[in-house]
């Protein structure tokens, strides 16, 4: 899912060449975007520009059946793939779960930047709720409005008894990279560790992918957030840079 200018085309361009190096068997690549992107042939496109949803609301449509109707793994377009696919993918296979999904870090909540989901009635439902209007409580918060899908799909999911049926991922295969940088600045070799275990490194917030893989971008945002700590300013950068392309 790509849509909006909060990123720019690089993002799904290099999480596309990361899916063709972390991923050894047969793949289908979809981007649902209201650009048109410089894909390979490899690569289907999906217009959602006219779908009318705004910021990341754009991905609860995904649970419509007649947009998606088989299988499917979502991710992020700011995920950083450091490890095999694979190692996500086959234990929610294996799992026969409708929803794999994963706990954010922050809060009591699913995160939305990865989902393995097989379309079923239930998980429709999901959508259909979101068209009846069903309201939440925060639902009236600029978050949500702005970026707060997964606020709704967790509530939906509660609401539809999916959380209790669903297959969570264990903690270590998903990594965020700002947590993991402000492990690093108190237990570094836990922070190298922990990140070394990962699958995923996902970037939320700042610093953003683009700036870490420059080593100079890297350090100069290390410095401005741990000034005294010299070991985090150049935190994973070699192997994001190496991952990220």
């Amino acid at each position: 899912m790509s849509t909006g200018t909060r990123y720019s085309a690089e993002y799904p361009l290099r999480l596309a060449n990361m899916l063709r190096r972390r991923w050894g068997g047969q793949l289908k690549m979809t981007c649902f975007t209201d650009q048109h992107l410089p894909f390979d042939d490899d690569v289907e496109q999906v217009d959602v520009s006219g779908w009318g949803l705004k910021g990341t609301h754009s991905k609860i449509k995904l649970f419509d059946r007649t947009v998606i109707d088989e299988p499917y793994l979502l991710l992020d377009t700011t995920l950083v793939l450091r490890d095999d696919l694979e190692k996500i993918v086959l234990p929610c296979i294996e799992s026969g779960k409708d929803m794999c999904v994963m706990k954010d870090w922050g809060y009591e909540c699913m995160q939305g930047c990865i989902r393995y989901t097989i379309p079923t009635e239930t998980t429709e439902e999901i959508w259909k709720q979101y068209v009846a209007g069903k309201k939440y409580p925060f639902m009236d918060t600029k978050e949500f409005i702005d970026y707060g899908e997964q606020n709704f799909v967790w509530a939906a999911m509660q609401d539809l008894g999916l959380d209790k049926d669903a297959f969570w991922f264990p903690v270590h295969w998903v990594e965020s990279y700002r947590r993991l940088r402000k492990l690093a600045a108190s237990d570094y070799d836990e922070a190298v560790r922990r990140a070394a275990a990962a699958v995923i490194i996902k970037f939320h917030g700042k610093p953003n992918p683009h700036v870490v893989v420059d080593r100079g971008g890297c350090i100069r945002s290390g410095i401005r957030r741990f000034p005294l700590k010299p070991k985090t300013w150049a935190y994973l950068q070699a192997e994001m840079e190496d991952c990220w392309r």
